[in-house]
């Protein structure tokens, strides 16, 4: 009973709702039938492009060059000269200090297969030939003269005035050979026209006083050798 009683109600309604059927034009209301809706679409946009990442131009700056080490600058001083060798102080005697002089040579004859030439090979020992030194730094000018041993060496002591100082001016000379088959001078070593004097060596003679030994020579005579 009580579903018949809704099922009477659900029928009033529709008839005032609709009243006759609604497929057939009648009633007083004209109800459209609802429009199925359209769903919208929404425009699709295509997507941006990202843009670009921005890029900031840099100027290229050509690689520095590393700078070269630091070198520090040393003046440059020549090299300073060693220090000459200490010479231990010499007497005084030595520098320029006048001494007294004497003079030792030799005398020989020539053998013949040398006769005219200079050369004292085979060459034999004259005894008693003189000699004689000559200094000119004085006057009257002084003369000394010697004499030849068995061995044809002759020794000249020179006077007290003469010195070392002044020996420049003096020579030795021949002057004579007691061998009558050999008294030809020979200018070997300035035997004829003076031989200056070469120091040797210094000595102290017995008296303590400082003497230069002079040498000059040697001095030849020519042989007088069979034809």
């Amino acid at each position: 009973m009580a579903k018949l009683f809704s099922l009477l109600i659900l029928v009033s309604f529709a008839i005032s709702v609709y009243g006759n059927d609604p497929y057939q034009g009648g009633g007083t209301h004209h109800v459209e039938p609802p429009k199925p809706s359209v769903p919208k679409i929404p425009m699709v946009h295509p997507p941006k492009a990202a843009p670009a990442p921005h890029k900031h131009a840099h100027p290229v700056h050509p690689p520095k060059v590393a700078p070269a080490p630091h070198k520090p600058v040393h003046p440059i001083h020549p090299p300073k000269a060693a220090p000459a060798p200490h010479k231990p102080a010499q007497p005084p005697t030595k520098a320029h200090t006048k001494t007294l002089v004497e003079v030792q040579g030799y005398i020989a004859c020539k053998a013949c297969i040398h006769a005219g030439v200079n050369n004292l090979a085979n060459a034999t020992a004259i005894k008693g030939a003189y000699v004689k030194l000559v200094c000119l730094c004085s006057k009257p000018t002084t003369v000394v003269k010697a004499v030849t041993d068995k061995n044809g060496y002759f020794h000249i002591k020179a006077p007290k005035t003469i010195t070392s100082d002044v020996v420049g001016k003096c020579k030795v000379s021949l002057v004579s050979s007691p061998n009558k088959k050999c008294n030809k001078a020979s200018n070997l070593h300035f035997g004829i026209v003076g031989s200056p004097l070469k120091a040797e060596k210094q000595f102290k003679d017995h008296s303590g006083n400082l003497v230069t030994l002079y040498t000059v020579g040697p001095f030849a005579y020519e042989p007088k050798c069979p034809k």
